[in-house]
């Protein structure tokens, strides 16, 4: 979801992360840097976008299982969904 406040409020990320309240290596990830949460974050527009080969060599050099990759998903996806519906 951070991912896309740029588009959002037409703010370029490198201004708004200063602000938020997340782990520097999630900022920086967000910001485009290669680290770990980067790499999941290239998964996830990946897997979003439909690009299985791409997602494929991402969990390898993450050493992340796919089955953990596949319930974190699911579980970001039903907490965004509730936090959705909380805002109804």
């Amino acid at each position: 979801m951070l991912s896309l406040l740029p588009a959002m409020l037409c703010v370029p990320m490198e201004e708004l992360t200063p602000t938020l309240p997340i782990r520097k290596e999630i900022r920086e990830a967000l910001e485009g840097r290669d680290n770990r949460d980067g790499r999941l974050l290239s998964w996830l527009k990946g897997h979003e976008s439909g690009h299985r080969k791409a997602c494929e060599g991402i969990i390898q050099s993450s050493g992340i299982r796919p089955e953990r990759l596949g319930k974190f998903y699911i579980e970001a996806v039903i907490w965004a969904d509730n936090q959705l519906v909380a805002s109804d």
